[in-house]
């Protein structure tokens, strides 16, 4: 049975800020497994620890955008726009 002028309005959204976070928190943890070899890294291992470095700062910047969007489009106070938030003001 179809019935007219009545559409569904269903909406999935995924909040990556907690992935993005951990992403950079493993590209730190990985950087620092280098460092701490201290001066023993052979040339292949210097350029991982940079992509290392660079990864985790992009991860980082991909968390903060995450959560500023769902700030922007939903509010605070609201379940995807950061529900710990003052809801006062």
């Amino acid at each position: 049975m179809k019935i007219e002028s009545f559409a569904p309005d269903i909406q999935f959204r995924y909040n990556f800020t907690f992935n993005f976070l951990v992403g950079a928190a493993t590209f730190s943890k990985m950087s620092r497994e280098i460092e701490d070899k201290g001066k023993k890294v052979s040339e292949t291992e210097i350029l991982q620890h940079k992509s290392f470095v660079a990864g985790s700062i992009m991860q980082s910047v991909a968390a903060l955008e995450s959560e500023v969007w769902s700030l922007v489009n939903h509010g605070p106070g609201h379940h995807l726009g950061g529900d710990s938030f003052d809801k006062e003001g």
